[in-house]
């Protein structure tokens, strides 16, 4: 048979065609549907709308049905699976985001723990430092000390009298230490000894350098003697001018600086002598009138009763209001700063003569 054959029925039409050649034939059915037209397609021959991989239709009448729900099955298996890659993904960002978190804060804790350590050492090194650097009290020639009743007396009236000093400045002048030169650590130590060693009596280094607030240094002990007396001033003197200077240090951060300027202005441009390079500067005119007012005013045997009366009175508490509230001290403060003014106007003429000779 080189022809197709074509064989009908009722429902269906069957094609045949013979290979030449070949003793086989290849049968096509074709089957019409049983709506027909009325099933809503155009192709009578088509099965299940083309689609028999998702769906079946033995009947030829069900076949949206059939078709629709293998969609829907398809669609299910689809967003599920969706669902589940979605799932994984989310709990695996989760983890990740467990493992960083629990990451920093053990990088945290661990730097937490490094500083504690730096900071621990770094304390040891200083408190080291210090004990190495400071010589302890038993090395010393004599003890430390700060300022006893009576130096506290003498800054809230006759110090208090000319720089008129606040309730925080009081309180920094009276915590001031006296001591020898090996209480300090260096540099400041070699300051003290270099100064003392070239003839200096005494020496006030400011917390800038001695790192524990103003130290007044000297060779010996320099004290208020038990009972003050109208011929020996020496030590009121003494102390009055090296709380003079812890008076400006206090109040002006760049002492140090300003007076060693000073000094080297004095000496290298002025041509001074040494010595009037010395008492020429600022600072130390006014120390020194301090110092002379002092001297000047306790010659008085009525000066020095009425300052033992103050101190009896004394107490941190009324120290600036002494000079306002206390009799005894009104008349000591208005003594001491007559004489203050006329020792620094005297000194500042010497300044200025010593300016023009050099000496």
């Amino acid at each position: 048979m080189n022809a197709a054959t074509r064989v009908t029925g009722s429902n269906s039409t069957a094609t045949m065609a013979m290979c030449p050649g070949r003793q086989s034939a290849i049968a096509f059915v074709e089957a019409r549907r049983p709506l027909g037209f009325r099933g809503g397609l155009s192709n009578l021959s088509d099965y299940i709308g083309d689609d028999p991989t998702n769906a079946t239709d033995s009947s030829g009448l069900n076949w949206k049905d059939d078709l629709e729900k293998a969609l829907k099955d398809k669609l299910k298996e689809k967003y599920d699976d969706a669902q589940k890659t979605a799932d994984d993904l989310q709990k695996s960002l989760q983890q990740k985001a467990d493992d960083a978190k629990k990451a920093l804060d053990d990088a945290q804790k661990t730097l937490q723990e490094k500083v504690d350590d730096a900071k621990k050492a770094l304390d040891d090194a200083q408190k080291t430092l210090k004990e190495a650097a400071v010589g302890t009290d038993t090395d010393l020639p004599w003890p430390p000390r700060g300022l006893d009743k009576r130096e506290k007396c003498m800054v809230a009236v006759f110090h208090n009298a000319i720089d008129n000093l606040t309730e925080d400045e009081f309180k920094k002048v009276i915590g001031t230490q006296f001591g020898p030169p090996k209480k300090l650590s260096r540099p400041a130590r070699d300051t003290a000894e270099e100064a003392l060693n070239g003839g200096a009596l005494a020496i006030t280094l400011p917390g800038v350098l001695t790192r524990n607030g103003p130290w007044i240094i000297t060779k010996d002990p320099l004290q208020l003697p038990d009972t003050i007396t109208s011929t020996d001033t020496y030590a009121v003197t003494k102390i009055g001018h090296e709380l003079q200077h812890v008076v400006q240090q206090i109040r002006d951060q760049k002492f140090l600086a300003k007076y060693v300027a000073e000094n080297l202005h004095n000496a290298q441009v002025k041509k001074m002598d040494k010595d009037p390079a010395y008492r020429s500067i600022s600072y130390e005119i006014d120390a020194y009138a301090v110092e002379g007012a002092l001297n000047q005013v306790f010659k008085d045997a009525d000066t020095v009763r009425r300052f033992n009366r103050v101190c009896e009175v004394y107490t941190d508490d009324n120290a600036l209001k002494l000079i306002t509230d206390n009799e005894d001290a009104k008349v000591l403060a208005t003594r001491f700063k007559e004489a203050y003014n006329t020792e620094k106007e005297k000194l500042e003429k010497e300044a200025k003569d010593a300016d023009k000779s050099g000496k």
